[in-house]
């Protein structure tokens, strides 16, 4: 199984270095896992991100097609996940085109909706199989046949038992950091509840601030330092410590961006059976989230349902970890592999 990073482009020139950053244009191959190594990873370089216009999407393109061909075998899978990929995957001839879809591109990018639109469209007409993760993705398709497969509790959040919760008033975040993280609600809580504190876990994507925090970030960590901590992406075996160490999870987002996924967030957290309080970040959350999830509008209602969750009945930690396990990633796979593999 070979898996291609996304690129890293020139803004990344300085830390890779110039010999490193230019031999990854043509992509370089490492191998993992014992004799010879069962997973092939690629990283790669590009000039500028693809989304940027057309330009960027044609010298993209360009890269992509080169390092696709040694995949274009008939017995060979190949599968995109994001709209810009597609330009390349589509010279393919021999092995099978795949798009899975897991965000609204068009809403996360709104400068390039229409030709995302139009990327999307020539999906739908030139794909062997498309997967989406909800029913308003598969929505943006113009074909009938999307598979749709829910996101899934990852089994190694599942691998140990629940953990009792902490006496301390800790507030945890997992996830990519970007402008749908509301730090305007975040600075609210902490304002409107002194004795908690908030630990923030994942890579930052703020637009034009490539791996670092935003202004909007990095603001909310200085005005309240000592009592909110950014620490990065940890390690997937990592997550379930870091998940058990809080009282209260939270899912803090803006009713923009990817409003129309399904957050992998919610899968994780109900892993460990912690309380989940989300703001209504998307249409059917109520149906879809968790059991026992708290629901609330962004502010005092928020910081309030906070509070409820501090006292939430121990039974809930056992409703939600049923759930992720009944909705894990095993579970999943055979609707995947059907609609990818054929199997």
């Amino acid at each position: 199984m070979t898996f291609i990073e996304q690129p890293h482009d020139v803004r990344w020139l300085g830390e890779l270095g110039i010999r490193a950053w230019t031999s990854q244009l043509a992509g370089r191959r490492r191998r993992h896992g014992g004799d010879g190594g069962s997973i092939e990873v690629i990283e790669r370089t590009t000039l500028v991100p693809p989304y940027r216009g057309r330009v960027p999407q044609i010298t993209e393109s360009i890269l992509l097609r080169r390092i696709l061909r040694a995949c274009d075998r008939p017995e060979a899978v190949v599968v995109a996940t994001t709209p810009w990929q597609w330009p390349a995957i589509s010279h393919l001839t021999s092995a099978k085109k795949v798009f899975d879809c897991a965000d609204d591109w068009a809403l996360l990018i709104p400068g390039r909706s229409a030709a995302i639109a139009e990327l999307l469209d020539r999906i739908g007409r030139e794909a062997d199989a498309v997967v989406a993760d909800s029913r308003w993705l598969a929505e943006l398709f113009s074909r009938p046949e999307v598979t749709l497969v829910r996101n899934g509790a990852d089994d190694r959040l599942l691998a140990t038992p629940l953990s009792e919760p902490p006496e301390t008033r800790s507030l945890a975040y997992a996830g990519t950091l970007s402008e749908r993280l509301d730090t305007d609600l975040l600075a609210t809580l902490l304002t409107a509840l002194p004795d908690w504190r908030l630990d923030l876990y994942g890579e930052c994507r703020y637009k034009g601030f490539r791996n670092q925090p935003g202004p909007e970030l990095g603001a909310l960590l200085t005005a309240f330092a000592g009592r909110i901590a950014w620490h990065g992406t940890v390690s997937r075996q990592d997550l379930a410590s870091r998940l058990d160490a809080a009282r209260v999870l939270l899912l803090p987002h803006r009713l923009v961006g990817a409003v129309r996924g399904d957050s992998m967030k919610l899968y994780d957290y109900a892993a460990r059976g912690r309380p989940i309080v989300s703001t209504l970040w998307v249409d059917d959350l109520r149906e879809t989230a968790p059991p026992a999830t708290y629901i609330a509008e962004a502010g005092e209602p928020f910081a309030d349902a906070i509070r409820r969750a501090m006292d939430d009945d121990p039974r809930n930690a056992e409703l939600r970890r049923a759930w992720a396990v009944e909705n894990s990633w095993s579970s999943r796979w055979h609707a995947w592999a059907q609609a990818v593999f054929d199997q």
